[in-house]
């Protein structure tokens, strides 16, 4: 059996109608290949260059040496060992605190209890309201956020000067 390589976790392939891409994260380059070859990668992500049809159902045989040679030059293949790579995490998880807030309130205040306790279990610390409304009392306010854990908050008020 040859040496076998496999893609870096940071090279990932779409497929297209016609031809595929295999793009290189890191570097930010796009590379076009024939999409037999995405689908069996994507299959089958270990990589050896044999001129016979061997058939071994977790290696992709690469029989066409240009091919070969052209992932190799570029740097797209590198040797494999089991556990030694692992695959690139893409799931993206929101914070788990956010300390800031702006809220808008106009003609309609959803501000509430219920919004401001919702507010704290995030951890928001700060509150920024812009009031582009006049019915809004400061009473009411001071209420909603006397016993909580939100240190401060700016009241900015739109004003028209013009009328």
């Amino acid at each position: 059996m040859n040496k076998m390589f496999t893609l870096p976790s940071n090279c990932k392939i779409i497929t297209g109608i016609n031809r595929s891409i295999l793009i290189d994260l890191q570097l930010e380059k796009i590379y076009y290949i024939p999409n037999i070859l995405a689908k069996n990668l994507t299959k089958n992500p270990i990589i050896s260059f044999s001129e016979q049809n061997e058939k071994v159902s977790n290696i992709t045989y690469i029989k066409n040496q240009q091919l070969f040679d052209f992932l190799n030059t570029k740097e797209l293949l590198i040797p494999y060992e089991k556990n030694c790579f692992p695959e690139l995490n893409l799931q993206w998880f929101s914070p788990s605190i956010i300390s800031n807030v702006v809220l808008e309130i106009g003609a309609f205040n959803y501000l509430n209890k219920n919004l401001i306790n919702q507010f704290e279990n995030l951890g928001v610390n700060s509150i920024a309201l812009l009031l582009n409304t006049s019915f809004f009392s400061f009473k009411e306010m001071y209420r909603m956020f006397k016993n909580t854990n939100i240190t401060s908050i700016y009241l900015l008020h739109h004003i028209n000067i013009l009328n």
